[in-house]
């Protein structure tokens, strides 16, 4: 029986990427897309998920990094998803997230560490080619959609409270 592998950056057939979820923690990046508005009030772009866990929910963009991929990279390939080139807000930098993500109730079928940052948008690649998610929209960070995935929502007050007080 041959093996279905997992997509264009396929490292792995599925049933060891089964294993390797159910018994590995595994890294992954979120990115925080913001910007201010005309008032001076942070907006956050958003997602509707397509896929589960979380299908039919609000969410940010996110995923894991690849085996021999430098963060900047999976940064770079998160926000390509979507259609964009990012630049992480500083004061924060790719050794320098503004959050760290470890509560084990991320996700129910994985366990992982998510490193999260808050990016800016510099550019426009391309159309959005994510079967993940759909519907970009910004929106104020004071008024989050009800159907955010709640660490998601934890994850960008965070990383604003951080803004504010290193920015």
């Amino acid at each position: 029986m041959v093996e279905r592998t997992r997509g264009e950056n396929s490292w792995m057939p599925d049933a060891i990427y089964e294993t390797v979820l159910r018994w590995a923690p595994l890294p992954h990046v979120d990115l925080v897309f913001l910007r201010k508005n005309p008032k001076g009030d942070w907006e956050t772009l958003v997602f509707d998920r397509d896929i589960e866990p979380f299908k039919g929910t609000v969410s940010l963009i996110g995923g894991r990094q690849f085996k021999a991929e430098r963060l900047l990279k999976t940064i770079a390939r998160q926000a390509a998803q979507v259609g964009y080139r990012v630049q992480i807000i500083e004061p924060f930098n790719s050794e320098f997230p503004a959050y760290v993500d470890s509560d084990l109730k991320q996700a129910p079928n994985k366990q992982a560490t998510t490193i999260v940052y808050p990016v800016k948008i510099v550019g426009k690649i391309f159309g959005m080619e994510s079967d993940e998610v759909s519907n970009p929209r910004w929106v104020s960070v004071n008024n989050l959609p009800e159907n955010i995935i709640s660490n998601h929502k934890r994850k960008i007050l965070k990383v604003v409270d951080k803004l504010e007080k290193f920015g």
